[in-house]
């Protein structure tokens, strides 16, 4: 189902409810476009949005060589997902919807296991507009790679040169920025034996279903875990 049909419905429901589109009696056209404004605003982001990137994320799995795992054949409430080794790592996408501060919250979830011995620690987020003018008016100059600093801020490092020499590796933090889509926030962290990547998406869309653009962003954690790797 094509995102588009949201805001075909939400117009359809305005020109109802003023009258646009004649119907037998004012008060059944304003009921119609009552129930469509209902539809697109309450469930479509319940009902249709969320498993929008199913099929997608099916090929997704197909190509990878990992298996899928949609709504419907799990126990109730698990989110669709795929799975499975690839390049020698085991990962696991899948998404979650949350409610923060009155806010609506849907996130795609990549994890990715990652040997971690040393119990190294690294967290970073997409840089915002508010963060980019910060940084310029304290001088910070990040890690030293520029195309992972015009995009990311480290928010923790353990030891405190670990995102530094991470970044180190070569085509690293240009494969990195190239994960960057829009204004989407994106949180990425080491958490033991896993390496955790977060994106943030609007309800009404669904998660990320571009096929290219979710191999980017696991070719791009799979050379980060490793990064990791070899620093150990």
């Amino acid at each position: 189902m094509d995102r588009r049909i949201f805001w075909l419905l939400l117009a359809l429901s305005f020109l109802f409810l003023c009258g646009f589109i004649p119907l037998p009696g004012q008060r059944t056209g304003q009921i119609v476009g009552l129930l469509l404004f209902i539809l697109a605003v309450v469930g479509w982001p319940i009902f249709v949005g969320p498993p929008l990137h199913e099929k997608n994320w099916r090929i997704l799995a197909d190509r990878l060589g990992l298996t899928f795992q949609p709504r419907h054949s799990q126990a109730k409430g698990t989110p669709t997902s795929v799975a499975g080794t690839y390049l020698d790592h085991q990962i696991h996408l899948t998404t979650h919807h949350t409610r923060r501060h009155q806010t609506n919250i849907f996130e795609l979830i990549l994890t990715v296991g990652v040997h971690n011995p040393s119990d190294y620690i690294f967290g970073c987020r997409k840089l915002g507009k508010i963060d980019m003018g910060v940084q310029r008016g304290l001088g910070r100059t990040g890690t030293g790679d520029a195309d992972f600093d015009q995009y990311f801020m480290v928010t923790n490092a353990h030891p405190e040169d670990f995102a530094t020499n991470l970044m180190r590796t070569p085509g690293l933090g240009q494969q990195l920025s190239r994960i960057v889509k829009g204004n989407r926030p994106i949180f990425i962290s080491l958490q033991n034996e896993q390496l955790i990547y977060r994106e943030q998406h609007g309800l009404f869309g669904g998660a990320e279903a571009d096929i290219d653009r979710l191999i980017v962003i696991i070719e791009a954690m799979l050379a980060l875990a490793e990064a990791v790797e070899a620093q150990q």
